[in-house]
């Protein structure tokens, strides 16, 4: 287990209380900015390995699509996933736990997002929450023909080239 990182005695950070395996008591969205993504799903038998833990793959999935959330967001159009720098893996999330992914803008580049993610597994009976994983993703915004493209840098600006709109739920465009 992961003890409280950066608390005094048995209080981790912003105070919430630590517990003896180390993990910390969380509400959520606590400590969110308004920019964060977060995802929370429960984890399945069909996403475990034999040991009853979420498999490394579907964990970097959950990485990655909570990434691209946010990456879309601050990008305002198509990202892709072009670098992951490190992925941490500090303690299992079990089946029947919930896993919450968070993503947290590190800083953007010219056409490049750079995205911390937090990945925590949740024991929803005790309430106990531990840091499991973390990675840091790096997101390339990305024009209609798949090429890079600058970031904008304000809620004024637009992509020089707008993508064609997409038809939604199976109908055409004509």
């Amino acid at each position: 287990m992961v003890p409280c990182m950066g608390g005094q005695g048995q209080h981790g950070p912003r105070g919430h209380e630590a517990t003896r395996s180390g993990a910390m008591r969380l509400g959520y969205n606590v400590g969110m900015r308004s920019d964060d993504v977060q995802l929370t799903r429960l984890v399945m038998p069909g996403q475990t390995n034999r040991h009853g833990s979420l498999f490394g793959g579907v964990a970097m999935s959950l990485m990655d699509e909570a990434a691209g959330v946010l990456g879309t967001r601050v990008a305002r159009g198509p990202v892709v996933t072009v670098h992951v720098a490190s992925i941490d893996f500090k303690a299992p999330v079990w089946e029947g736990e919930a896993v919450q992914v968070l993503a947290r803008l590190d800083r953007v580049g010219t056409s490049s997002i750079h995205i911390h993610i937090t990945m925590k597994g949740e024991d929803m009976e005790t309430g106990e929450v531990r840091l499991c994983t973390e990675a840091d993703f790096v997101m390339v915004a990305i024009d209609h023909r798949g090429r890079p493209r600058p970031v904008p840098t304000d809620d004024k600006e637009n992509p020089a080239e707008e993508p064609p709109r997409r038809p939604r739920h199976g109908r055409r465009s004509s």
